[in-house]
């Protein structure tokens, strides 16, 4: 996660297929699940979108013979971002939807305002800011009271959505 956040894309690709290597063969599949959705937010975040979705769909497969509840809504979350990122609203609403219903069942803060917001950019790049703008709202008040290293987005997506309703 630091070579990520340092944005040493190869290094973190790295550590993450050496850890991925060594939970397959302790067959670990809870933990290799979450690599896998590292790996997916990585490769997205390289623009990678194939190889995202092909860890995000591993990843996906594992969650769904596990219990739902642990990590099904960050991986429907990184699925919602990746069809944000191509473009394809329809299907990013269908993931952020699926996450923000678990999340709230679970009470999982941090993944109900994430949910919102992709539903929020979702909402905004169709024209449709005034069903934007609540979401995003909600997600800002999350954030806030997490102070979760997404505020300062989440408050320029509501100042934007404001300026659009």
């Amino acid at each position: 996660m630091v070579a990520r956040q340092r944005r040493n894309y190869s290094e973190a690709e790295q550590l993450y297929q050496n850890a991925l290597s060594s939970l397959r063969h302790l067959g670990q599949r809870q933990d290799i699940a979450t690599v896998l959705i590292s790996l997916g937010a990585l490769e997205r975040e390289c623009q990678n979108y194939d190889a995202a979705e092909r860890y995000l769909r591993e990843a996906l497969e594992i969650r769904q013979n596990q219990d739902k509840e642990n990590m099904m809504p960050a991986v429907f979350s990184h699925w919602g971002e990746l069809n944000l990122d191509r473009e394809q609203w329809t299907d990013a609403r269908k993931w952020f939807t699926q996450a923000l219903q678990l999340a709230k069942e679970i009470g999982w803060h941090d993944l109900i305002a994430h949910a919102q917001y992709g539903l929020a950019r979702v909402h905004e790049a169709e024209g449709r800011a005034d069903l934007a703008l609540p979401l995003a709202q909600e997600a800002l008040k999350i954030y806030e009271r997490l102070q979760h290293r997404d505020l300062a987005e989440a408050r320029e997506l509501v100042e934007r959505l404001k300026g659009k309703v």
